[in-house]
């Protein structure tokens, strides 16, 4: 196998691995925060709108207020840019750090689950395809070019 190609495969192997590392941090934090994090009701109070600085694109982010059981105020805003169909008031679950308000989510599979569900996916399925088309590869049964 040529250099440049066994170079590749490694840089697609190793990308994909970070990719595993990460939706493993993402899903760990996500556990840690579900196991000690208490649920609120919130509402749906609006949106803000964010410009991708890479795509160029505008999405919309819902923002939702909650109260803890201790009385205090906080926000959080939608990790997903989605056009949000909810009305103003709108109840939504909200699960929050009772130590740090910012470490809060939505209690969505798609809010709580997605990132590390597409990374892993993701990471999994580049490692595997430089696995595979590697050892092909080694094998004679496919050829570059």
């Amino acid at each position: 196998m040529p250099l440049p190609h066994a170079l590749a495969y490694f840089g697609f192997i190793a990308i994909g691995l970070l990719q595993l590392l990460l939706a493993r941090w993402l899903a760990k934090n996500m556990r840690e925060l579900v196991a000690k994090g208490k649920r609120a009701k919130g509402r749906f109070v609006g949106s803000k709108g964010a410009q991708s600085p890479v795509s160029g694109n505008s999405s919309t982010y819902g923002v939702v207020a909650f109260t803890t059981d201790d009385g205090r105020e906080g926000e959080v805003q939608s990790k997903i840019g989605l056009a949000w169909g909810r009305k103003r008031g709108a109840e939504v679950t909200v699960i929050y750090d009772p130590d740090d308000l910012e470490n809060a989510t939505l209690e969505t599979w798609t809010e709580m689950w997605m990132a590390p569900t597409l990374a892993a996916f993701n990471g999994g399925l580049m490692a595997l395809a430089a696995i595979v088309v590697g050892a092909l590869q080694l094998l004679g049964v496919i050829t570059p070019g």
